[in-house]
Formats: C-alpha cells, sequence, structure tokens
C-alpha cells in the first residue's frame, strides 16, 4: 500500500523573489529583470503555475523597464498555484526615482528608439538637463563656500533655485 496517495495536498506553493529587490530604490532608467523561485512541498516546478502581477496588472515578459513607467512606488506580486490548486502568494515593493543622469540615459534611448519627435529634441533635451546639474552644483559650491556673507549666499542660491525652477518649467512645456 502507498500510504502517500491518501494525503490531500493542502501546503500551499513557497515564492522567493530575487529581483527586484524589497524596498530597493531604482532609478527610472533601469530594466529590473523579475527573477523568483517557487517551490512545492508535492508539486514538481514545471506543473506549479505562476502568475506576475505589476500593481495589479499581469505583467508580460521578464522584465520590467522602468523607463516607461511613473515614478513613485510600486508592488511587485507573484501568485503560485499547485496542482491541487493551493495558491502561495508573495508581494514585494519597490520604486522607481530619477536623478539627471538617469533622465538623460532615457532621452538617449527615445532618441535610439525613434521616440522623439525630432533629432534635435535629444541635443535640446540634454543640454537643458546638464545646465541644470551645472546650477545644481553652482548652489552646493556656494552653500561651501566661506567667501560670501550668509546674507548673500542666501540670495545667490536663491536667485540659482528659482533659475532651475525655470528651466524645469521649460522642460516641462517643451516636452
Amino acid at each position: 500500500d502507498d500510504v502517500s496517495a491518501g494525503i490531500q495536498d493542502t501546503i500551499a506553493p513557497v515564492i522567493s523573489i530575487l529581483s527586484p529587490e524589497e524596498n530597493k530604490i531604482y532609478q527610472n532608467s533601469q530594466i529590473i529583470p523579475v527573477n523568483y523561485q517557487v517551490s512545492d512541498n508535492q508539486s514538481p516546478v514545471e506543473k506549479i503555475q505562476s502568475q506576475v502581477m505589476l500593481d495589479g496588472i499581469n505583467l508580460s515578459g521578464n522584465n520590467i523597464d522602468l523607463a516607461f513607467q511613473n515614478l513613485g512606488e510600486y508592488k511587485l506580486k507573484i501568485i503560485a498555484t499547485d496542482e491541487a490548486g493551493n495558491k502561495g502568494e508573495k508581494e514585494i515593493s519597490f520604486q522607481a526615482k530619477t536623478n539627471a543622469q538617469a533622465i538623460i540615459d532615457n532621452v538617449n534611448r527615445y532618441a535610439t528608439l525613434n521616440l522623439l519627435k525630432n533629432k534635435a529634441d535629444k541635443t535640446v533635451l540634454i543640454s537643458r538637463i546638464k545646465l541644470i546639474q551645472e546650477i545644481k552644483e553652482l548652489i552646493k559650491m556656494i552653500e561651501n563656500s566661506w567667501f560670501f556673507n550668509s546674507k548673500t549666499k542666501q540670495k545667490l542660491i536663491q536667485a540659482l533655485e528659482e533659475q532651475t525652477n525655470w528651466q524645469l518649467d521649460w522642460l516641462v512645456k517643451y516636452i
């Protein structure tokens, strides 16, 4: 007699998400591979059905291309169902943020994919972003400078921050 034949499987599959990493902050120019492992007490791995969802929407493919996603927090959920119908779930959160270099990388990528209206857009966008980077560096230099008194520092920094905001507003309107 096979004693195990009468035992009913009531244990859900176990899921381990390797990538993306829990609570990690990714730059929005990154392509994140979705990598996970599923195991079960009775069903072989090849018989376990898996579903991958990003913010409640089925994910097609094995990567998350953040260049085409909004900034902010995301939830990746894996649902695995074994042969007996037991469902296991695992959910992690991660964030997409940006910086000037990530934006430049995305502009270059969009140009390569012919997503920009014309070739001049790439040059214009990258030069404005680099200008904003240079203004931010200048602000840091002024903040750390002993040459200016605090009132002068404050006025210079305020003027440069206004210039940065103007450049950002211009970029938004241009795009």
